[in-house]
Protein backbone atom coordinates (compact mmCIF):
# COMPACT_ATOMS: atom_id res chain seq x y z
CA UNK A 1 0.00 0.00 0.00
CA UNK A 2 2.57 2.44 0.83
CA UNK A 3 1.30 5.23 2.93
CA UNK A 4 3.04 8.09 3.45
CA UNK A 5 3.77 9.64 6.43
CA UNK A 6 1.34 7.57 8.49
CA UNK A 7 4.31 7.55 10.85
CA UNK A 8 4.66 11.49 11.26
CA UNK A 9 0.88 11.95 11.60
CA UNK A 10 0.85 9.16 14.27
CA UNK A 11 2.95 8.81 17.52
CA UNK A 12 3.77 5.09 19.26
CA UNK A 13 2.42 5.36 23.02
CA UNK A 14 5.14 3.38 24.22
CA UNK A 15 8.26 0.87 23.48
CA UNK A 16 8.72 -2.99 24.13
CA UNK A 17 11.29 -5.32 23.91
CA UNK A 18 10.95 -9.10 23.22
CA UNK A 19 10.65 -10.15 26.37
CA UNK A 20 7.67 -8.06 26.85
CA UNK A 21 5.84 -10.48 23.89
CA UNK A 22 6.19 -13.73 25.97
CA UNK A 23 4.08 -16.17 25.40
CA UNK A 24 2.13 -13.67 22.16
CA UNK A 25 1.74 -15.08 18.80
CA UNK A 26 3.73 -12.59 16.75
CA UNK A 27 2.61 -12.52 12.92
CA UNK A 28 5.65 -11.04 10.78
CA UNK A 29 5.38 -9.49 7.51
CA UNK A 30 8.55 -11.59 5.82
CA UNK A 31 9.07 -8.90 2.62
CA UNK A 32 9.26 -5.83 4.96
CA UNK A 33 11.93 -7.83 7.07
CA UNK A 34 13.72 -8.96 4.20
CA UNK A 35 13.90 -5.35 2.76
CA UNK A 36 15.32 -3.71 5.59
CA UNK A 37 17.71 -6.68 6.30
CA UNK A 38 19.44 -6.44 2.72
CA UNK A 39 19.92 -2.94 3.57
CA UNK A 40 20.74 -2.15 6.96
CA UNK A 41 24.65 -2.28 6.10
CA UNK A 42 26.07 0.89 4.26
CA UNK A 43 27.25 -1.27 1.47
CA UNK A 44 24.94 -4.13 0.27
CA UNK A 45 27.44 -6.17 -0.64
CA UNK A 46 28.22 -6.33 3.09
CA UNK A 47 28.55 -9.96 3.60
CA UNK A 48 28.61 -12.14 0.90
CA UNK A 49 29.31 -15.78 0.19
CA UNK A 50 32.01 -17.38 -1.75
CA UNK A 51 29.89 -16.99 -5.05
CA UNK A 52 29.79 -13.29 -4.05
CA UNK A 53 25.89 -13.53 -3.46
CA UNK A 54 24.98 -11.37 -0.46
CA UNK A 55 24.22 -13.19 2.87
CA UNK A 56 23.34 -9.99 4.96
CA UNK A 57 19.78 -11.41 4.92
CA UNK A 58 20.51 -13.92 6.08
CA UNK A 59 22.59 -13.42 9.40
CA UNK A 60 19.88 -10.89 10.47
CA UNK A 61 16.83 -12.76 9.58
CA UNK A 62 18.30 -15.70 11.57
CA UNK A 63 19.01 -13.07 14.40
CA UNK A 64 15.40 -12.43 14.43
CA UNK A 65 14.19 -15.52 14.66
CA UNK A 66 16.39 -16.89 17.27
CA UNK A 67 15.90 -13.96 19.64
CA UNK A 68 12.24 -14.33 19.40
CA UNK A 69 11.85 -17.65 19.99
CA UNK A 70 14.68 -17.28 22.99
CA UNK A 71 11.99 -14.92 24.59
CA UNK A 72 9.04 -16.71 24.18
CA UNK A 73 7.55 -15.54 20.65
CA UNK A 74 5.84 -17.76 18.54
CA UNK A 75 5.88 -16.68 15.41
CA UNK A 76 4.07 -16.92 11.64
CA UNK A 77 5.65 -15.21 8.95
CA UNK A 78 3.58 -14.10 6.03
CA UNK A 79 5.26 -13.39 2.09
CA UNK A 80 3.55 -11.91 -0.54
CA UNK A 81 1.50 -14.28 -3.13
CA UNK A 82 4.27 -14.46 -5.83
CA UNK A 83 8.15 -14.59 -5.02
CA UNK A 84 8.25 -12.42 -7.79
CA UNK A 85 7.68 -9.04 -6.50
CA UNK A 86 7.49 -7.45 -10.18
CA UNK A 87 4.72 -10.02 -10.80
CA UNK A 88 1.34 -8.87 -11.86
CA UNK A 89 -0.17 -9.96 -9.23
CA UNK A 90 -0.60 -6.08 -7.90
CA UNK A 91 -4.06 -4.29 -7.33
CA UNK A 92 -4.01 -2.46 -10.88
CA UNK A 93 -3.98 0.69 -9.11
CA UNK A 94 -0.69 0.21 -8.06
CA UNK A 95 0.73 -0.73 -11.25
CA UNK A 96 1.23 3.17 -11.84
CA UNK A 97 3.91 3.29 -9.06
CA UNK A 98 5.66 0.24 -10.05
CA UNK A 99 6.06 2.26 -12.97
CA UNK A 100 7.41 5.25 -11.22
CA UNK A 101 9.83 2.55 -9.44
CA UNK A 102 11.19 0.90 -12.50
CA UNK A 103 12.01 4.53 -14.19
CA UNK A 104 14.03 5.35 -10.95
CA UNK A 105 15.67 1.87 -11.20
CA UNK A 106 16.62 3.06 -14.50
CA UNK A 107 17.90 6.04 -13.76
CA UNK A 108 20.24 5.22 -10.85
CA UNK A 109 21.57 2.22 -12.90
CA UNK A 110 22.82 5.31 -15.62
CA UNK A 111 24.23 7.13 -12.83
CA UNK A 112 26.17 4.71 -11.13
CA UNK A 113 27.49 3.89 -14.71
CA UNK A 114 28.12 7.83 -15.10
CA UNK A 115 29.89 8.21 -11.80
CA UNK A 116 32.15 4.95 -12.35
CA UNK A 117 33.59 6.62 -14.95
CA UNK A 118 33.78 10.21 -13.22
CA UNK A 119 37.37 11.69 -12.93
CA UNK A 120 38.28 13.77 -10.20
CA UNK A 121 37.83 17.27 -12.05
CA UNK A 122 34.57 16.44 -13.15
CA UNK A 123 31.35 17.52 -11.20
CA UNK A 124 28.79 15.08 -9.00
CA UNK A 125 25.30 14.92 -9.58
CA UNK A 126 22.94 17.39 -7.66
CA UNK A 127 21.44 16.29 -4.37
CA UNK A 128 18.41 16.68 -6.50
CA UNK A 129 18.86 14.34 -8.79
CA UNK A 130 19.04 11.25 -6.24
CA UNK A 131 15.49 10.19 -5.59
CA UNK A 132 13.66 8.44 -2.99
CA UNK A 133 15.10 4.25 -2.14
CA UNK A 134 12.57 2.02 -4.38
CA UNK A 135 13.87 -0.91 -3.05
CA UNK A 136 14.35 -2.61 -6.20
CA UNK A 137 16.46 -5.02 -8.00
CA UNK A 138 19.32 -5.34 -9.52
CA UNK A 139 22.98 -7.95 -8.97
CA UNK A 140 25.52 -8.34 -6.38
CA UNK A 141 28.55 -6.61 -6.92
CA UNK A 142 31.27 -8.03 -8.57
CA UNK A 143 35.03 -9.10 -6.94
CA UNK A 144 36.11 -5.72 -8.88
CA UNK A 145 33.30 -3.40 -7.59
CA UNK A 146 33.82 -4.65 -4.12
CA UNK A 147 37.50 -3.15 -4.23
CA UNK A 148 36.55 0.37 -5.57
CA UNK A 149 34.36 0.10 -2.22
CA UNK A 150 37.37 -0.41 -0.06
CA UNK A 151 37.40 1.92 3.05
CA UNK A 152 39.34 5.59 1.96
CA UNK A 153 41.92 6.28 4.28
CA UNK A 154 41.99 9.78 5.04
CA UNK A 155 45.28 11.74 4.60
CA UNK A 156 47.03 13.44 7.40
CA UNK A 157 49.14 16.27 7.57
CA UNK A 158 53.16 14.69 7.02
CA UNK A 159 55.97 16.41 9.34
CA UNK A 160 58.37 17.87 7.71
CA UNK A 161 61.83 16.37 6.85
CA UNK A 162 64.83 17.62 5.41
CA UNK A 163 67.13 15.35 2.75
CA UNK A 164 70.86 15.09 3.74
CA UNK A 165 71.48 17.35 0.60
CA UNK A 166 69.40 19.75 2.24
CA UNK A 167 70.23 19.52 5.66
CA UNK A 168 73.93 20.52 4.38
CA UNK A 169 72.25 23.32 2.53
CA UNK A 170 70.50 24.81 5.27
CA UNK A 171 73.66 24.89 7.47
CA UNK A 172 75.07 27.42 5.06
CA UNK A 173 72.16 29.63 5.80
CA UNK A 174 71.40 32.41 8.16
CA UNK A 175 68.88 31.99 10.71
CA UNK A 176 66.53 34.55 8.97
CA UNK A 177 67.09 32.65 5.43
CA UNK A 178 66.81 29.33 7.47
CA UNK A 179 63.29 30.46 8.39
CA UNK A 180 62.35 31.37 5.06
CA UNK A 181 63.52 27.93 3.92
CA UNK A 182 61.16 26.19 5.90
CA UNK A 183 58.35 28.44 5.70
CA UNK A 184 58.46 27.21 1.87
CA UNK A 185 58.75 23.31 2.70
CA UNK A 186 55.73 23.94 5.13
CA UNK A 187 53.56 25.45 2.41
CA UNK A 188 54.42 23.25 0.20
CA UNK A 189 53.58 20.22 2.56
CA UNK A 190 50.14 21.95 3.33
CA UNK A 191 49.89 22.27 -0.32
CA UNK A 192 50.15 18.55 -1.41
CA UNK A 193 48.27 17.89 1.91
CA UNK A 194 44.98 20.22 0.91
CA UNK A 195 45.19 18.29 -2.94
CA UNK A 196 45.30 15.35 -1.24
CA UNK A 197 42.23 16.33 1.25
CA UNK A 198 40.44 17.31 -1.91
CA UNK A 199 40.86 14.08 -3.55
CA UNK A 200 39.84 11.94 -0.38
CA UNK A 201 36.30 14.23 0.09
CA UNK A 202 35.94 13.35 -3.35
CA UNK A 203 36.43 9.74 -4.10
CA UNK A 204 34.76 9.36 -0.54
CA UNK A 205 31.67 12.00 -1.59
CA UNK A 206 31.83 9.74 -5.07
CA UNK A 207 31.37 6.10 -3.23
CA UNK A 208 28.82 7.32 -0.82
CA UNK A 209 26.51 8.98 -3.96
CA UNK A 210 27.29 5.14 -5.52
CA UNK A 211 26.29 3.48 -1.97
CA UNK A 212 23.02 5.63 -2.31
CA UNK A 213 22.42 4.67 -5.87
CA UNK A 214 23.01 1.00 -5.42
CA UNK A 215 20.11 1.00 -2.66
CA UNK A 216 17.77 2.81 -4.88
CA UNK A 217 18.44 -0.60 -7.51
CA UNK A 218 17.85 -3.39 -5.01
CA UNK A 219 14.62 -5.22 -4.64
CA UNK A 220 14.29 -8.95 -3.06
CA UNK A 221 14.60 -11.63 -4.92
CA UNK A 222 13.71 -15.48 -5.65
CA UNK A 223 17.07 -16.79 -4.06
CA UNK A 224 16.65 -14.25 -0.94
CA UNK A 225 13.17 -15.19 -0.51
CA UNK A 226 13.65 -19.10 -0.82
CA UNK A 227 16.31 -18.57 1.61
CA UNK A 228 14.48 -17.20 4.67
CA UNK A 229 12.09 -19.92 3.89
CA UNK A 230 14.75 -22.62 4.04
CA UNK A 231 15.81 -20.96 7.45
CA UNK A 232 12.19 -21.59 8.57
CA UNK A 233 11.70 -24.86 7.44
CA UNK A 234 14.53 -26.37 9.01
CA UNK A 235 13.82 -24.81 12.83
CA UNK A 236 10.19 -25.64 12.56
CA UNK A 237 8.74 -21.82 12.37
CA UNK A 238 5.29 -21.19 10.77
CA UNK A 239 4.87 -19.40 7.51
CA UNK A 240 2.23 -18.64 4.42
CA UNK A 241 2.14 -17.33 1.54
CA UNK A 242 -0.69 -14.47 1.20
CA UNK A 243 -3.30 -15.47 -1.29
CA UNK A 244 -3.50 -13.88 -4.85
CA UNK A 245 -4.35 -10.15 -5.07
CA UNK A 246 -2.66 -9.86 -1.24
CA UNK A 247 0.34 -8.82 -0.06
CA UNK A 248 1.77 -10.56 3.22
CA UNK A 249 1.26 -7.10 5.33
CA UNK A 250 -2.67 -7.37 4.78
CA UNK A 251 -2.71 -10.72 5.31
CA UNK A 252 -0.77 -10.65 8.82
CA UNK A 253 -3.17 -7.86 9.51
CA UNK A 254 -5.86 -10.13 8.62
CA UNK A 255 -4.31 -12.54 11.42
CA UNK A 256 -4.80 -9.96 14.07
CA UNK A 257 -8.61 -9.62 13.67
CA UNK A 258 -9.93 -13.26 13.41
CA UNK A 259 -7.14 -14.30 16.48
CA UNK A 260 -4.74 -16.57 14.86
CA UNK A 261 -2.20 -13.38 16.09
CA UNK A 262 -1.84 -10.81 18.54
CA UNK A 263 0.11 -7.84 17.14
CA UNK A 264 1.89 -7.47 13.70
CA UNK A 265 5.78 -7.43 13.42
CA UNK A 266 6.95 -4.84 10.62
CA UNK A 267 8.91 -2.30 9.74
CA UNK A 268 6.06 -0.48 8.01
CA UNK A 269 3.07 1.49 9.37
CA UNK A 270 0.57 0.04 6.39
CA UNK A 271 -1.01 -2.85 9.00
CA UNK A 272 -2.40 -0.18 10.84
CA UNK A 273 -4.55 0.97 7.95
CA UNK A 274 -4.93 -2.62 6.87
CA UNK A 275 -6.95 -3.39 10.23
CA UNK A 276 -3.71 -4.76 12.30
CA UNK A 277 -5.27 -4.53 16.16
CA UNK A 278 -1.38 -4.20 16.94
CA UNK A 279 1.61 -2.77 15.28
CA UNK A 280 5.09 -3.79 16.39
CA UNK A 281 7.33 -1.57 14.03
CA UNK A 282 11.26 -2.21 14.83
CA UNK A 283 13.59 0.79 14.54
CA UNK A 284 16.72 -0.37 13.24
CA UNK A 285 18.30 2.96 14.30
CA UNK A 286 17.73 3.22 17.91
CA UNK A 287 17.01 -0.92 18.39
CA UNK A 288 13.59 -0.02 19.98
CA UNK A 289 10.40 -1.29 19.53
CA UNK A 290 7.28 0.74 19.06
CA UNK A 291 3.98 -0.55 19.82
CA UNK A 292 1.27 0.95 17.60
CA UNK A 293 -2.53 -0.24 18.85
CA UNK A 294 -5.89 0.80 16.90
CA UNK A 295 -7.36 2.12 20.14
CA UNK A 296 -4.27 4.59 20.54
CA UNK A 297 -5.03 5.57 17.13
CA UNK A 298 -8.66 6.97 17.70
CA UNK A 299 -7.49 8.58 20.57
CA UNK A 300 -5.05 10.72 19.07
CA UNK A 301 -7.73 11.01 16.16
CA UNK A 302 -10.32 12.18 18.73
CA UNK A 303 -7.61 14.17 21.05
CA UNK A 304 -7.04 16.45 17.53
CA UNK A 305 -10.39 16.70 16.37
CA UNK A 306 -13.30 17.93 18.29
CA UNK A 307 -15.66 16.93 15.62
CA UNK A 308 -14.67 13.53 15.75
CA UNK A 309 -15.32 12.64 19.70
CA UNK A 310 -15.44 9.08 19.38
CA UNK A 311 -13.60 8.07 16.03
CA UNK A 312 -14.01 5.13 13.85
CA UNK A 313 -11.51 2.80 11.90
CA UNK A 314 -12.93 4.67 8.93
CA UNK A 315 -11.91 7.57 10.35
CA UNK A 316 -8.63 6.80 10.20
CA UNK A 317 -8.64 5.11 6.63
CA UNK A 318 -9.60 8.95 5.46
CA UNK A 319 -6.57 9.93 7.27
CA UNK A 320 -4.21 7.51 5.76
CA UNK A 321 -5.94 8.26 1.93
CA UNK A 322 -5.13 11.77 2.47
CA UNK A 323 -2.06 11.62 3.06
CA UNK A 324 -1.52 9.49 0.05
CA UNK A 325 -0.36 6.03 -1.00
CA UNK A 326 1.36 4.26 -3.77
CA UNK A 327 -2.48 3.73 -5.35
CA UNK A 328 -3.63 7.23 -5.29
CA UNK A 329 -1.82 10.64 -4.75
CA UNK A 330 -2.08 13.21 -1.20
CA UNK A 331 -5.18 15.58 -0.75
CA UNK A 332 -3.36 19.12 -1.80
CA UNK A 333 -2.76 21.16 1.21
CA UNK A 334 -2.63 18.14 3.83
CA UNK A 335 0.80 16.98 5.11
CA UNK A 336 1.42 14.53 8.16
CA UNK A 337 1.10 17.90 11.01
CA UNK A 338 -2.71 18.92 10.16
CA UNK A 339 -4.49 15.76 8.90
CA UNK A 340 -5.45 15.21 12.18
CA UNK A 341 -7.20 18.63 12.59
CA UNK A 342 -8.47 19.04 9.29
CA UNK A 343 -10.12 15.40 9.31
CA UNK A 344 -13.54 17.23 9.00
CA UNK A 345 -12.88 19.09 6.27
CA UNK A 346 -11.40 16.19 3.97
CA UNK A 347 -13.29 14.87 0.51
CA UNK A 348 -11.70 11.93 -0.73
CA UNK A 349 -11.60 11.36 -4.47
CA UNK A 350 -12.48 8.87 -6.65
CA UNK A 351 -8.55 6.89 -6.74
CA UNK A 352 -8.62 7.70 -2.68
CA UNK A 353 -12.15 5.72 -2.28
CA UNK A 354 -11.33 3.01 -4.79
CA UNK A 355 -7.71 2.61 -2.68
CA UNK A 356 -9.89 2.48 0.41
CA UNK A 357 -12.30 -0.19 -0.67
CA UNK A 358 -8.78 -2.35 -0.99
CA UNK A 359 -7.76 -1.83 2.04
CA UNK A 360 -10.92 -3.27 3.85
CA UNK A 361 -11.19 -6.65 1.25
CA UNK A 362 -12.06 -9.36 3.02
CA UNK A 363 -8.97 -12.70 1.99
CA UNK A 364 -10.26 -16.13 1.01
CA UNK A 365 -7.73 -17.85 3.01
CA UNK A 366 -9.23 -20.83 2.26
CA UNK A 367 -6.62 -21.76 0.16
CA UNK A 368 -3.56 -20.88 1.88
CA UNK A 369 -1.16 -23.56 3.85
CA UNK A 370 0.22 -22.83 6.85
CA UNK A 371 3.90 -24.79 6.45
CA UNK A 372 5.26 -26.19 9.53
CA UNK A 373 1.93 -25.83 10.94
CA UNK A 374 2.22 -29.60 13.09
CA UNK A 375 5.79 -28.72 13.91
CA UNK A 376 6.97 -27.19 17.49
CA UNK A 377 9.58 -24.69 16.48
CA UNK A 378 13.45 -25.54 17.62
CA UNK A 379 11.88 -28.79 18.37
CA UNK A 380 10.69 -30.35 15.37
CA UNK A 381 13.67 -29.17 13.70
CA UNK A 382 16.87 -29.73 11.26
CA UNK A 383 19.24 -27.91 12.69
CA UNK A 384 22.37 -29.83 11.44
CA UNK A 385 21.05 -29.65 7.78
CA UNK A 386 20.85 -25.92 8.36
CA UNK A 387 24.07 -25.34 9.54
CA UNK A 388 25.42 -27.43 6.91
CA UNK A 389 23.89 -25.09 4.29
CA UNK A 390 25.18 -22.14 6.06
CA UNK A 391 28.67 -23.49 6.49
CA UNK A 392 29.46 -25.53 2.78
CA UNK A 393 26.78 -23.47 0.45
CA UNK A 394 27.14 -19.53 2.34
CA UNK A 395 30.43 -19.51 3.83
CA UNK A 396 29.25 -18.62 7.83
CA UNK A 397 31.62 -19.52 10.01
CA UNK A 398 30.49 -23.39 11.79
CA UNK A 399 31.24 -22.16 15.41
CA UNK A 400 29.44 -19.21 15.30
CA UNK A 401 26.41 -20.74 13.76
CA UNK A 402 26.14 -23.28 16.08
CA UNK A 403 26.79 -21.32 19.14
CA UNK A 404 23.93 -18.82 17.74
CA UNK A 405 21.76 -21.78 17.22
CA UNK A 406 22.38 -23.62 20.30
CA UNK A 407 21.30 -20.22 22.13
CA UNK A 408 18.13 -20.49 20.69
CA UNK A 409 17.50 -23.65 22.98
CA UNK A 410 18.13 -21.56 26.01
CA UNK A 411 15.38 -19.18 26.80
CA UNK A 412 16.14 -15.62 27.74
CA UNK A 413 17.52 -15.14 31.71
CA UNK A 414 15.15 -12.45 33.03
CA UNK A 415 17.69 -10.47 35.63
CA UNK A 416 16.93 -10.17 39.07
CA UNK A 417 18.16 -7.32 41.41
CA UNK A 418 20.33 -9.32 44.08
CA UNK A 419 22.29 -7.65 45.98
CA UNK A 420 25.70 -7.95 45.93
CA UNK A 421 27.34 -10.02 49.00
CA UNK A 422 29.85 -7.48 50.71
CA UNK A 423 33.31 -8.93 50.55
CA UNK A 424 34.42 -8.99 54.38
CA UNK A 425 37.75 -7.63 54.68
CA UNK A 426 40.11 -10.30 56.98
CA UNK A 427 41.49 -8.49 60.20
CA UNK A 428 44.62 -7.59 59.81
CA UNK A 429 47.21 -9.18 61.79
CA UNK A 430 48.04 -7.35 65.08
CA UNK A 431 51.69 -6.49 65.02
CA UNK A 432 53.06 -7.95 68.46
CA UNK A 433 55.89 -5.28 69.86
CA UNK A 434 59.45 -6.44 69.96
CA UNK A 435 60.60 -6.95 72.97
CA UNK A 436 63.48 -4.58 74.31
CA UNK A 437 66.74 -6.32 75.18
CA UNK A 438 67.80 -5.69 78.30
CA UNK A 439 71.01 -5.52 78.42
CA UNK A 440 72.73 -6.41 82.11
CA UNK A 441 74.90 -4.25 83.72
Amino acid sequence: MGIKNLSKAFKAVKTVKYKDLKGQTIAIDAMTELYRAALGAKTIATLTDASGNPTLHINVILSIVIDLHRNGVKQIWVFDHNQDPNADFHNPMKLAELGKRKKRKELAIEQIKSLADLKDEEPMFSDSDEEESSHKVDHPLTSEEKEEKEELTPPTMQEITLNPEEEVYIATLTYRQKAQFMLKKTNEAKKQYEQELADYNFQKSKKDKINSLEKQTFSVSKDMINDVKFILTCLGIKFMEAPKGFEGEAIASYLTQIGQADAVFSGDTDPIAYGAKVLLRRNPKDKLIYEYTQEDILKQIAEANEEFPKPTLHDFHVVAMALGTDACEKTPGIGPATVLKKLHSIELTKKQIAAMKEIVKVPDMSGVTIYNADKEAFEDCQTDVLIDWLVVEKSFSKTRIKTQIDKALIPEITKTSVKPVKKVKSPKAVKKPIPRRVIKK
